[in-house]
């Protein structure tokens, strides 16, 4: 699952296993390959992911990586460097979600996790879904949430529920 906004749209992300890559639609080269790792081989925090990548996010300058490792990672797709980690999902990231203030991220853990943007730590984790969180969007007060044939929708600024749609049974994912 790749989707998000770039302020130029000449590349376009993709992963396989491990590792993501971005590419220049316009000159069909590759822009940049952010690698994988494995955790214990050196000292020192990680430096890419240890597991299958599972989701990727684009937004402005940066790609958002989620993987079975249960991390989110933030690149700089122009520096070709990683910006930081994200750590607090319990199962598989299933899908990220940013705008101008802050990441989302969902997971097979029930829950869904709002990021600084600016450095990656945890700002608040959101319990509800009674099965794993499969796709997350969000705007500047607000996130929707779908999990097997539920969408929930959030006040991020009153840190509550504001609706609940149950019973589409095929929808999980949403835009």
């Amino acid at each position: 699952d790749v989707s998000g906004i770039m302020t130029r749209s000449e590349f376009i992300a993709l992963s396989e296993g491990k590792e993501a890559y971005i590419h220049n639609i316009r000159t069909g080269k590759s822009e940049a390959i952010f690698l994988s790792d494995e955790a214990g081989r050196h000292i020192g925090e990680v430096s890419g992911h240890t597991s299958t990548i599972t989701t990727l996010y684009f937004y402005e300058n940066r790609l958002y990586s989620g993987s079975t490792d249960c991390l989110v990672m933030a690149w700089d797709i122009y520096t070709k460097s990683k910006v930081f980690i994200c750590r607090g999902h319990s199962s598989t990231v299933t899908c990220i979600c940013a705008d101008d203030l802050k990441i989302v991220s969902g997971s097979a853990d029930k829950s869904w996790i709002i990021w600084n943007k600016t450095d990656g730590t945890l700002v608040r984790r959101v319990n509800g879904h009674a099965r794993g969180v499969q796709c997350i969007r969000c705007g500047p007060s607000w996130a929707a949430s779908a999990s097997y044939g539920t969408v929930f929708c959030w006040d991020i600024t009153r840190e509550r529920e504001t609706d609940n749609v149950t019973g589409a049974s095929s929808c999980s994912r949403f835009s």
